[in-house]
């Protein structure tokens, strides 16, 4: 019968684990009265079961009885996890667990409990603890393995981007920082590895443009303004829409039949600016329901005698004398979110002043306003009677002309809008744009005559 001393000599052990330092766990062990580890298990014949040593049954570890000695717990075979815990006949000690020995191809690790094939192991490639991971750099996250005891890692085919995105190509192996990069979108390999996109770039469509550009038809564009290119390559804004902030911001202009909107005649109006002349506008006011203009949804809006409906906060609100004038060089006092219905400077209201009210009940009202026989005083005598309508589902304006009498009793030049700037403005994005409908051109030959305004989709 072989017969294993059960008596542990301490030995001071360092195992070296891929570059890491594990040191081993060791306890003072009480040997007196430790049984032997015999073959089969004649170790256990009087209880069945392995017999610890007897002075471990209070703390695991003892200094006192017998006489102590030193026990590292992780791989003594006779002491493995805790004082005393003999392992079965054969088995060994690894991470304070008793195990089969493993047999080949796989191998044991110290501290890590189990049998590893060091071959493809990610864990464990080559040697014990050296892990397989995926390079830090590359703007996609690549695949980490271990083939033939070797650390290997592979790219993606694609980005998995919807639109615009490329192949996948490992780079940065010959700088220390390799990874997987999309080439058609990375700044450090734009187009090629190791061609980077200088400060003030990134790199779109494999080209370095200046930043938020995109490489378009063999050139870098601005996205958020261009017509033709209008948040994305190829996207054409339909005329006479204009490019904001990467959305097609605009309207057309039809002249359908509707009938006359007169808001002085509605239930509940409110009139304002009675005989006013030059430039007198009223302070804010509530707007029954939000109103998107140029793409931005407006709550309150203030009117001027001068033919003028102007949207927005105070901080929109124009200053004085400041009316849009189309043939005014684009004075900057000028632009704010507005629609010009008849922009005279000589305009001037009378008795009737200025109406408006609402029509119809939500979602779908409309919001009319009215400048009731005005007079344009630089032809004594005329009068015009015109209306601006919104229409809370569609967003439209309606420009709405009843009547234009000229002093001479007809549709003379001044009340045809000779001088007159027609259209609307907004500011979407915080830049300036506009749908101009008449600009000092007599756009007004016969009434009555509708003009809408529909917002592009």
């Amino acid at each position: 019968m072989h017969v294993r001393q059960s008596r542990a000599i301490a030995v001071i052990s360092v195992l070296v684990l891929g570059g890491g330092v594990a040191t081993a766990s060791f306890l003072a062990c009480a040997t007196g009265g430790s049984p032997a580890q015999t073959g089969g298990d004649d170790a256990s014949t009087e209880s069945g079961s392995t017999t610890h040593a007897d002075s471990s049954s209070s703390s695991g570890s003892s200094s006192g009885g017998g006489g102590g000695c030193d026990a590292d717990t992780a791989t003594d075979w006779t002491n493995c996890g805790s004082c005393g815990h003999v392992c079965t006949t054969g088995d060994v000690c690894n991470g304070g667990v008793c195990q089969v020995p493993c047999a080949s191809p796989m191998t044991l690790c110290p501290g890590q409990p189990g049998c590893f094939d060091l071959t493809s192991d990610l864990e464990n490639c080559g040697m014990c603890g050296l892990q397989c991971l995926p390079p830090s750099g590359g703007s996609v996250v690549g695949t980490a393995a271990c083939a033939q005891s070797q650390c290997v890692f592979s790219c993606p085919t694609d980005a998995g981007v919807p639109e615009g995105g490329g192949p996948i190509v490992q780079c940065g192996a010959d700088s220390g920082v390799a990874g997987c990069f999309d080439l058609t979108a990375s700044t450090d390999h734009c187009g090629s590895c190791g061609t980077p996109c200088e400060a003030g770039s990134t790199c779109t469509q494999s080209q370095c443009c200046p930043t938020g550009d995109s490489y378009c038809s063999g050139t870098c564009v601005d996205v958020t303004t261009s017509a033709t290119n209008c948040g994305s390559c190829g996207a054409l804004c339909p005329s006479p829409a204009t490019c904001s902030a990467g959305v097609c911001t605009g309207y057309t202009t039809t002249n359908p039949t509707a009938a006359f909107v007169d808001a002085c005649a509605q239930t509940g109006e409110t009139t304002v600016l009675k005989n006013q002349g030059i430039w007198k506008s009223t302070n804010l006011i509530g707007l029954p329901f939000s109103f998107t203009f140029y793409g931005v949804a407006y709550t309150q809006f203030w009117l001027q005698n001068q033919g003028t409906l102007g949207f927005g906060a105070p901080g929109s609100f124009p200053p004085p004398d400041g009316y849009p004038d189309c043939t005014g060089g684009g004075d900057p006092s000028t632009a704010y979110p507005a629609a010009v219905v008849f922009g005279d400077y000589d305009m001037a209201t009378g008795p009737n002043g200025v109406c408006y009210a609402t029509i119809g009940t939500a979602p779908n009202q409309q919001f009319a306003v009215t400048w009731s026989q005005v007079t344009d005083d630089s032809d004594p005598g005329s009068t015009l009677t015109f209306s601006l309508v919104l229409t809370q589902t569609t967003n439209t304006l309606d420009f709405m002309y009843e009547t234009a009498t000229g002093a001479d009793g007809g549709i003379d030049s001044t009340v045809s809008g000779m001088n007159a700037t027609v259209g609307i403005q907004g500011m979407p994005g915080g830049k300036f744009a506009a749908t101009p409908y008449s600009c000092a051109a007599g756009f007004l030959k016969t009434t009555p005559l509708v003009a809408r305004f529909t917002p592009v989709q």
